[in-house]
């Protein structure tokens, strides 16, 4: 391909497969709380996130950061759901890039 090509690099598919499952869960734990649905349901979604848009967030973070992109890897590789450390680790860098 020639230089400067506009086109990203492939997205490794364990990295997609981890940034899947921790947006899923990454929503079960920020979005679906009662005050979050009474939020969304009264203040008009303000602030609310889809799990595929956690995990686009999870994938272009992870796209510039290798730890992330670890971490990504190893929640797929691990093949059960994320660790509490993992979810909080990611929701902080989420919250750092995206304040």
């Amino acid at each position: 391909p020639p230089t400067g090509s506009s086109h990203p690099p492939p997205l490794d598919p364990q990295m997609v497969q981890g940034a899947t499952l921790a947006a899923s869960a990454l929503y079960q734990k920020n979005q679906m709380g009662t005050v979050t649905t009474l939020t969304n349901a009264w203040g008009f979604g303000i602030g609310y996130e889809s799990p595929l848009q956690y995990q686009d967030k999870l994938l272009e973070l992870a796209s510039k950061q290798t730890p992330v992109a670890d971490t990504l890897r190893q929640i797929q590789q691990d093949n059960k759901p994320p660790s509490e450390a993992s979810l909080k680790y990611l929701d902080q860098q989420l919250k750092l890039a995206h304040p």
